[in-house]
């Protein structure tokens, strides 16, 4: 008896198995390699382009942060790429930040727990000039293109997290991706107002690497690890 119970069980946990595996590469158009049951217990879920969530999160646990505060500039999309959906799912909450306004209404419905504003960044006030294309964003300038669609005003970090009544406080996690003007919104945020525990920030090529890199350290905080074009840090 007790080999035919066990016998059941293992045929139920294969079947269990085939089911799930069957109803994920649906979910993935068909894009899925099965798994088994020990393989589903091993893996790690990441939203992220190059999986910084999994290195912010294991970070985020060895300081004890547990449902945190981050600030998301230049967040692009509440789910596809996001660096912060792993840690909302965990309880996090926090403020996400994109100059797109289609984008942001899509954030207002998909992560109507956090604050979702509309705004583009930089170090100072000044008019910039972008176009879209099939909802990705070309890269930002400070003079009219041929084919720019749209103009706006920059604002600071700063700036931003006061209008949202945020006076000062630590930010556990800060994430940038602003298209290759992101240390100038990093300079935007005083970081004695707001000190940032943990940070990443995308380097598209070595002369922004270098430049942030002193800027960061030149703050006083740490270089962890680099994950393809983005460059993490601690405090």
């Amino acid at each position: 008896m007790a080999d035919l119970i066990s016998h059941l069980r293992y045929q139920a946990s294969r079947v269990a198995d085939a089911l799930c595996n069957r109803w994920l590469a649906r979910q993935r158009d068909g894009h899925w390699a099965p798994l088994n049951r020990e393989e589903f217990r091993s893996m790690e879920v990441s939203f992220s382009q190059f999986c910084e969530d999994v290195a912010v999160r294991r970070l985020a646990s060895e300081k004890g942060i547990k449902r945190g505060f981050y600030v998301d500039a230049g967040a692009c999309h509440p789910v596809v790429g996001s660096n912060t959906l792993l840690l909302h799912k965990e309880g996090w909450r926090g403020i996400n930040i994109e100059m797109v306004q289609e984008k942001v209404d899509l954030f207002n419905r998909l992560r109507p727990g956090d604050r979702n504003v509309c705004a583009a960044l930089d170090r100072v006030e000044r008019t910039v000039f972008y176009s879209t294309n099939n909802g990705s964003m070309d890269q930002i300038s400070a003079e009219p293109r041929r084919g720019s669609e749209r103009s706006a005003m920059t604002r600071t970090l700063d700036s931003v997290l006061e209008a949202e009544g945020i006076a000062s406080r630590t930010i556990d996690y800060l994430n940038i991706d602003c298209e290759r003007v992101d240390l100038r919104v990093l300079q935007g945020l005083s970081l004695k107002r707001y000190p940032v525990r943990i940070l990443s920030i995308e380097a598209l090529d070595d002369q922004a690497e270098r430049e942030i890199r002193v800027y960061v350290e030149g703050q006083g905080m740490r270089f962890v690890e680099k994950m393809r074009w983005t460059l993490i840090f601690e405090s």
